[in-house]
This record gives structure tokens, sequence and C-alpha cells, in this order.
């Protein structure tokens, strides 16, 4: 008798959404492996490598044909025999999902890679093209009280430049090339929020750039919403 899985967080349910049908995944830092399991189960992946640093989480892990379990650091436990065609890697902070990123094997051919930085987005947008690899998509992802950025890279070099009037490349890298143009709603609440916390931070005596910039793309956003 197959035990029903918990429902995924919608974090979770727009990686998922993000998966390629059919693919051969794995979900580097899976935790809980919770995500791979749903991959298999609910037949959108045929496998998916669970790779994690911890024995524990490991151990804890959801078994189910179909998964394999792996224990190491970013990309090095995956073998080129496995076939993996997409690459998770959500759940950490920017800097250490580019430096995965940055030392990932030559022998593997992953054609996708789904990213969800904690922290540090616009980090992971600057370095992929260090990294070799193009941002292709962008969602914007609302989970309880927080917002969350699942980008979606693809190997081969980036496109060219958008140019945004009123923002810097910084700003950009920010806020999301693709996102900006888009323009969701969620973006403009996420960065009204965003601006609001800077603005306390300000009046502090602190973070003055930062707050510049959330008031920057806010602007941008107003003035380029239709009626705006």
């Amino acid at each position: 008798m197959t035990v029903p899985l918990p429902p995924l967080s919608p974090r979770l349910a727009a990686i998922a959404s993000l998966v390629p049908v059919g693919s051969v995944a794995a979900d580097v830092g899976a935790g809980h492996g919770l995500l791979a399991a749903h991959l298999v189960a609910s037949g959108r992946c045929p496998r998916v490598v669970v790779v994690d640093r911890s024995r524990d989480e490991l151990a804890a892990s959801a078994t189910l044909p179909g998964l394999s379990h792996r224990l190491g650091d970013g990309l090095a436990p995956v073998d080129p025999e496995d076939r993996v065609d997409t690459v998770i890697i959500a759940g950490m902070g920017g800097a250490a999902i580019a430096g995965i990123l940055a030392r990932r094997p030559e022998p593997l051919t992953v054609s996708r890679f789904i990213l969800q930085p904690q922290t540090e987005a616009a980090l992971v947008r600057k370095r992929l093209a260090g990294a070799g690899l193009a941002l292709v998509d962008e969602r914007l992802v609302r989970d309880g009280a927080r917002f969350y950025v699942v980008l979606v890279a693809t190997p081969g070099p980036p496109p060219e430049p958008v140019r945004f009037p009123g923002l810097t490349a910084e700003d950009v890298h920010a806020a999301g090339p693709v996102l900006l143009l888009r323009r969701p709603a969620e973006l403009t609440v996420a960065w009204e929020r965003q601006r609001a916390r800077l603005s306390k931070i300000a009046r502090r005596g602190g973070g003055d750039a930062a707050l510049a910039r959330a008031e920057r793309i806010v602007s941008y956003l107003a003035a380029s919403a239709p009626g705006g």
C-alpha cells in the first residue's frame, strides 16, 4: 500500500512545475526529499537522484522506486551514467548555489538548472554567465509571509541585456530581467514590502543604497504598469 505524500508547499510546487515531464532530475541539497518523492510519485520524472551532505537527512528522506540517494557535496555525487538532464538546487543561499554551479563536473550534460536561492538571488543571476549558463525563466512565488524567486537557466551564452529606463544593471540583477519584462503583480508587492523594510533600516542610519534601489524599482514598476 502506498503511503500518501504530504502536499507540496507553494514554493516546492512552483519548482516541480518547471521540471520537464519525462526528465531525469537531480535534487541537490534535497533535505527531506519531499520534492523528489513527488516528482517520481506523480510520474513527472522516471528517476530522481537525491543528493545531500547530511547522512541524517538522506536517511529521513522518502524512499520510492525511482529515487537514488547520494551522500556528498553539490553535483560531485552525480555520475554521467545517471543521465541527469535537469538539476534542482533549492533552499540554499545564493553564494552556495553559485559555488555549486561553478564547481559542477564537466562530464555532466545537463540541459536545465532550476535554482531557488533563499538569499542573494542577484548574486546567482550575476554568476550565471561565468558558469556558462543563460537565464531563461523566472518565477516569483508567495509562500506564507515570504516571496521566493525561482530561476531557470540553460547552458549557453547570456541573452542580450534588456534596457529598463531608470534602472541600473545592479537594479536589474536584483529584481530579475524576466520578472521585470513580465511584471507579475507579486513583483510590485514584494518590492513595496522591501522598500518599507529598508525605510525602517535607513531611519536607523543604514541601508541608503539598498533603499534607493528599491525606490527605483518600485517607481519603474508603477510607471510601466498598464495605465501607469
